[in-house]
């Protein structure tokens, strides 16, 4: 029982941890008029909690009508159909951008600067990633087990510089067309940045996947170029996120 409960404490920390250290990280671009925690930390939470659960919810809805089963998402390429793939790169990055937008949208009340669409877009999107995390991670711990212990966390370090990164970027986007739209007055800004958020979302999926769609021509080398790829993207873009907020600010 004592040895269920460290291991859950430590599952936790390892998913929660890198998230809330980029999320000071990204908070601390701003030099002037820095988010106050408090409501930082709401929109964090929203994003690690209300989000995934809309996320799921409107993805067991489309899934039932796919005749499919909730799962990794990346395991629905195995049978290399383009419907897996739509699933993959148009109906997950969709449904859970528009979960955590909801989440940036709450916070509203804060937002009076432009680049504060951005600081909360990131702080929802790395709420996500760590319930996220904390799925997947403790899924691959109890999957392979103790004696796979540097596999696991190899994979913890992987994802905490990919999904992590790739999930506050992309929903920084969304922040930025609310942002804009709420402190300019730019009514229709919300849409495209949104549909870049998605798009980004997508692009990331496709090459994390890109293992499991072309091992079978290209070989192993395939899980290489995807995961160097996905990174690669992932760390773009998160720089891309924090140079337009210290040019904002």
């Amino acid at each position: 029982m004592i040895q269920l409960v460290l291991t859950i404490i430590l599952l936790l920390v390892l998913a929660f941890l890198p998230p809330l250290i980029y999320l000071r990280w990204i908070r601390n671009t701003e030099r002037y008029g820095k988010e106050p925690w408090s409501r930082l930390m709401v929109t964090f939470f929203w994003g690690a909690i209300m989000a995934i659960a809309i996320a799921v919810v409107l993805q067991v809805f489309i899934l039932f009508f796919y005749g499919l089963s909730l799962e990794r998402e990346y395991e629905w390429l195995k049978d290399g159909s383009i419907r897996m793939l739509v699933m993959v790169c148009v109906i997950a990055p969709f449904t859970e951008e528009f979960a955590k937008g909801i989440g940036v949208f709450s916070a509203k009340r804060q937002i009076n600067e432009v680049e504060d669409g951005l600081v909360y877009g990131a702080g929802c999107g790395l709420g996500f990633a760590a319930t996220e995390n904390l799925l997947y991670e403790g899924n691959a711990f109890f999957s392979i087990g103790e004696k796979g212990l540097m596999v696991f966390l190899l994979f913890v370090i992987i994802r905490s510089i990919s999904s992590v990164l790739l999930h506050a970027s992309a929903t920084s986007a969304t922040g930025y067309g609310i942002s804009k739209s709420l402190v300019l007055g730019k009514k229709f800004c919300i849409i495209p940045y949104f549909l870049l958020a998605v798009l980004m979302h997508s692009v990331y999926n496709f090459f994390a996947s890109f293992g499991v769609l072309y091992a079978e021509s290209l070989g192993n080398v395939a899980y290489l170029v995807g995961l160097v790829v996905a990174i690669a993207f992932a760390m773009g873009s998160i720089g891309v996120t924090r140079r337009k907020i210290r040019k904002l600010d």
